[in-house]
Protein backbone atom coordinates (compact mmCIF):
# COMPACT_ATOMS: atom_id res chain seq x y z
CA UNK A 1 0.00 0.00 0.00
CA UNK A 2 1.60 3.72 -1.07
CA UNK A 3 0.45 6.29 1.03
CA UNK A 4 -0.15 9.46 -0.49
CA UNK A 5 1.36 12.21 1.51
CA UNK A 6 5.23 11.19 1.00
CA UNK A 7 7.89 13.31 1.24
CA UNK A 8 11.20 13.86 -1.11
CA UNK A 9 11.69 14.50 -4.56
CA UNK A 10 11.45 11.80 -7.73
CA UNK A 11 14.36 10.97 -9.30
CA UNK A 12 13.49 12.89 -12.24
CA UNK A 13 13.13 16.11 -10.59
CA UNK A 14 16.25 15.56 -8.97
CA UNK A 15 17.74 15.05 -12.32
CA UNK A 16 16.20 18.54 -13.86
CA UNK A 17 18.26 20.36 -10.95
CA UNK A 18 21.31 18.90 -11.61
CA UNK A 19 21.21 19.39 -15.58
CA UNK A 20 20.11 22.77 -14.44
CA UNK A 21 22.88 23.85 -12.17
CA UNK A 22 25.39 21.99 -14.70
CA UNK A 23 24.22 24.22 -17.52
CA UNK A 24 24.66 27.22 -15.25
CA UNK A 25 28.22 26.71 -14.48
CA UNK A 26 29.23 26.27 -18.00
CA UNK A 27 27.72 29.54 -18.77
CA UNK A 28 29.29 30.91 -15.13
CA UNK A 29 32.58 29.77 -15.07
CA UNK A 30 34.13 31.81 -18.35
CA UNK A 31 32.45 35.00 -17.16
CA UNK A 32 34.29 34.42 -14.48
CA UNK A 33 37.62 33.78 -15.68
CA UNK A 34 37.48 36.66 -18.05
CA UNK A 35 36.79 39.40 -14.95
CA UNK A 36 40.18 37.50 -13.27
CA UNK A 37 41.64 38.41 -16.36
CA UNK A 38 40.32 42.29 -16.25
CA UNK A 39 40.96 42.49 -12.52
CA UNK A 40 44.75 41.52 -13.47
CA UNK A 41 44.57 44.27 -16.06
CA UNK A 42 43.30 47.37 -14.20
CA UNK A 43 45.62 46.29 -11.35
CA UNK A 44 48.44 46.18 -13.68
CA UNK A 45 47.33 49.76 -14.86
CA UNK A 46 47.18 51.04 -11.55
CA UNK A 47 50.55 49.85 -10.87
CA UNK A 48 51.64 51.79 -13.92
CA UNK A 49 50.04 54.70 -13.34
CA UNK A 50 51.11 54.95 -10.20
CA UNK A 51 54.95 54.07 -11.27
CA UNK A 52 54.71 56.71 -13.88
CA UNK A 53 54.01 59.57 -11.42
CA UNK A 54 56.69 58.65 -8.92
CA UNK A 55 59.08 58.78 -11.87
CA UNK A 56 58.01 62.34 -12.93
CA UNK A 57 57.99 63.07 -9.03
CA UNK A 58 61.64 61.73 -8.94
CA UNK A 59 62.55 63.41 -11.85
CA UNK A 60 61.29 66.82 -11.15
CA UNK A 61 62.88 66.81 -7.63
CA UNK A 62 66.19 65.41 -8.70
CA UNK A 63 66.83 66.15 -12.41
CA UNK A 64 67.65 62.22 -12.86
CA UNK A 65 65.10 59.29 -13.62
CA UNK A 66 65.11 56.70 -10.45
CA UNK A 67 67.06 53.83 -12.74
CA UNK A 68 69.75 51.70 -10.28
CA UNK A 69 73.01 53.31 -10.76
CA UNK A 70 76.23 53.54 -9.05
CA UNK A 71 77.60 56.80 -8.26
CA UNK A 72 81.57 57.20 -8.92
CA UNK A 73 83.68 55.38 -5.42
CA UNK A 74 79.85 54.63 -4.05
CA UNK A 75 77.73 51.49 -3.58
CA UNK A 76 74.78 50.72 -6.14
CA UNK A 77 71.77 52.73 -5.26
CA UNK A 78 68.65 50.35 -6.62
CA UNK A 79 65.87 51.89 -8.21
CA UNK A 80 63.11 50.94 -6.09
CA UNK A 81 64.52 52.42 -2.91
CA UNK A 82 65.38 55.45 -4.84
CA UNK A 83 61.14 55.78 -5.54
CA UNK A 84 60.10 54.40 -2.89
CA UNK A 85 59.79 57.65 -1.04
CA UNK A 86 57.11 58.85 -3.93
CA UNK A 87 55.23 55.63 -3.22
CA UNK A 88 53.11 54.85 -0.49
CA UNK A 89 54.43 50.98 -0.81
CA UNK A 90 56.26 50.12 -4.31
CA UNK A 91 54.44 46.91 -5.36
CA UNK A 92 57.42 44.25 -6.00
CA UNK A 93 55.44 41.60 -8.75
CA UNK A 94 52.88 42.40 -11.33
CA UNK A 95 49.69 40.74 -11.09
CA UNK A 96 50.75 38.70 -14.51
CA UNK A 97 53.17 37.57 -13.15
CA UNK A 98 53.74 34.18 -12.07
CA UNK A 99 57.87 34.40 -11.29
CA UNK A 100 60.33 38.13 -11.79
CA UNK A 101 59.79 41.05 -10.04
CA UNK A 102 58.85 44.78 -11.63
CA UNK A 103 62.09 47.13 -12.46
CA UNK A 104 62.61 50.38 -13.82
CA UNK A 105 65.58 50.63 -16.85
CA UNK A 106 66.11 52.41 -19.80
CA UNK A 107 65.13 50.42 -23.21
CA UNK A 108 66.09 51.32 -26.64
CA UNK A 109 63.31 51.22 -28.49
CA UNK A 110 63.49 49.22 -31.47
CA UNK A 111 63.83 51.49 -34.92
CA UNK A 112 62.03 48.42 -36.80
CA UNK A 113 58.89 49.50 -35.19
CA UNK A 114 58.62 53.39 -36.67
CA UNK A 115 61.06 54.99 -33.39
CA UNK A 116 63.67 56.20 -33.85
CA UNK A 117 65.74 53.75 -31.86
CA UNK A 118 65.64 56.20 -28.33
CA UNK A 119 66.05 55.56 -25.21
CA UNK A 120 62.83 55.20 -23.22
CA UNK A 121 62.04 54.64 -19.25
CA UNK A 122 60.13 51.69 -18.87
CA UNK A 123 58.30 49.26 -16.13
CA UNK A 124 60.03 45.96 -16.58
CA UNK A 125 57.80 42.91 -15.74
CA UNK A 126 59.68 39.38 -16.24
CA UNK A 127 58.05 36.19 -15.88
CA UNK A 128 54.57 37.18 -17.11
CA UNK A 129 52.12 34.60 -18.33
CA UNK A 130 49.69 36.55 -20.92
CA UNK A 131 46.88 35.37 -22.44
CA UNK A 132 45.33 36.31 -26.01
CA UNK A 133 42.61 38.10 -24.02
CA UNK A 134 45.13 39.56 -21.72
CA UNK A 135 47.44 41.04 -24.57
CA UNK A 136 44.40 42.97 -26.49
CA UNK A 137 43.29 44.37 -23.59
CA UNK A 138 46.89 45.60 -22.23
CA UNK A 139 47.16 46.97 -26.01
CA UNK A 140 43.57 48.61 -26.50
CA UNK A 141 43.35 50.23 -22.36
CA UNK A 142 46.54 50.77 -20.77
CA UNK A 143 47.52 54.32 -22.63
CA UNK A 144 50.66 53.65 -23.11
CA UNK A 145 53.00 51.71 -25.17
CA UNK A 146 53.61 48.03 -24.54
CA UNK A 147 56.59 45.75 -25.87
CA UNK A 148 58.57 42.98 -25.02
CA UNK A 149 62.00 43.80 -23.61
CA UNK A 150 65.58 41.45 -23.94
CA UNK A 151 68.66 42.70 -23.37
CA UNK A 152 67.32 46.14 -22.65
CA UNK A 153 65.79 46.20 -26.19
CA UNK A 154 62.16 47.11 -26.52
CA UNK A 155 60.23 45.50 -29.29
CA UNK A 156 56.84 47.15 -30.12
CA UNK A 157 53.57 44.33 -30.06
CA UNK A 158 51.94 43.80 -33.17
CA UNK A 159 48.72 44.69 -33.93
CA UNK A 160 47.16 41.59 -32.48
CA UNK A 161 49.28 41.21 -29.52
CA UNK A 162 50.02 37.81 -30.10
CA UNK A 163 54.10 38.17 -29.72
CA UNK A 164 53.23 38.59 -25.87
CA UNK A 165 51.21 35.57 -25.53
CA UNK A 166 52.88 33.00 -23.72
CA UNK A 167 54.56 31.87 -20.25
CA UNK A 168 57.85 33.65 -18.57
CA UNK A 169 57.37 36.23 -20.96
CA UNK A 170 59.12 40.25 -20.34
CA UNK A 171 56.87 43.03 -20.74
CA UNK A 172 57.51 46.82 -21.15
CA UNK A 173 55.37 49.46 -20.53
CA UNK A 174 56.93 53.04 -21.35
CA UNK A 175 56.62 55.66 -18.53
CA UNK A 176 58.39 58.24 -20.08
CA UNK A 177 58.98 58.76 -24.19
CA UNK A 178 62.65 59.66 -25.75
CA UNK A 179 64.15 60.46 -22.57
CA UNK A 180 67.37 61.49 -24.56
CA UNK A 181 70.02 61.65 -21.91
CA UNK A 182 69.16 59.31 -18.64
CA UNK A 183 72.34 60.05 -16.50
CA UNK A 184 73.95 56.61 -16.39
CA UNK A 185 76.16 57.65 -12.76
Amino acid sequence: MKKKNQKGFTLVELLVVIAIIGILAVVAVPALFKNINKAKVADLQADYNAFKSASLSYYTDKNEYPVTSTPTGGTEIKWDAKISEYMESVPSKSPLATTGDYKIETVTVDPKSGKDGSQSLALVSTGNKISEDQAKKLQSELGTTVGLVANGKFEEVNSNGSNIVGDNVTIGLILIKNTLAIPSN
